[in-house]
């Protein structure tokens, strides 16, 4: 197993960083995606945040640019985030720098 440092995310593709510094897209489905240590992230527009990382799941929130959050996982073309309220739930990875 190898651990590279996921820097984005679409429908299809992950962007990652080597520790060499290399950046490149491999398949979503070739890679386990993890939970990250606690990161706190960009916001670059106003998003809505969903109980589950679909676009048809329950709103729970809302994130505001520009802003940060933290995001404390990861789902195909979502970052799951934790609110200053503690509510968890998922924003399109479209949303953040």
């Amino acid at each position: 197993m190898k651990y590279v440092n996921v820097t984005g995310l679409t429908a299809n593709y992950v962007s990652v960083r080597l520790r060499d510094g290399t950046v490149g897209y491999v398949a979503v489905e070739a890679v386990n995606l993890v939970e990250p240590a606690d990161k706190v992230l960009g916001v670059v527009r106003n998003a809505p945040v969903f109980e589950k990382p679909y676009l048809h799941s329950r709103q729970v929130g809302e994130v505001h640019a520009p802003g940060r959050v933290r995001v404390v996982g990861i789902a195909p073309g979502y970052m799951k985030v934790r609110m200053r309220t503690g509510v968890e739930g998922f924003v399109s990875s479209t949303a953040f720098e």
